[in-house]
């Protein structure tokens, strides 16, 4: 098995300073019902904030996020209504699902 259908059977994806030095990665696919990739949604963070192990308390509130930005994305008329969303919305989606208490 290669390390990317390992990451598709698992869900998600970390990295430990690979793009940049001194700050951790982890991933989630946003899928459609059909399971077909519609976008990611990622966070990075200092190493100095939180270390490569720690990342995995950040796994179950993207994956959650992710499913809400998914039926949003689903839901909307077309492409279009999605891209003309403020930034500000498609944060408040992603902040309902994690609480910076649980994220800091």
């Amino acid at each position: 098995m290669t390390v990317l259908d390992a990451t598709r059977k698992r869900g998600w994806a970390k990295t430990n300073e690979e793009d940049v030095r001194g700050v951790v990665d982890c991933a989630v696919p946003i899928l459609s019902p059909d399971r077909e990739l519609i976008a990611c949604l990622a966070v990075s963070v200092p190493m100095a904030r939180v270390s490569f192990v720690e990342l995995d308390r950040f796994i179950a509130p993207l994956q959650k996020a992710a499913a809400l930005l998914a039926e949003t994305i689903l839901q909307a008329d077309d492409m279009e209504e999605v891209m003309h969303m403020r930034k500000s919305e498609l944060a408040s989606l992603v902040v309902r699902f994690s609480p910076s208490s649980d994220l800091a």
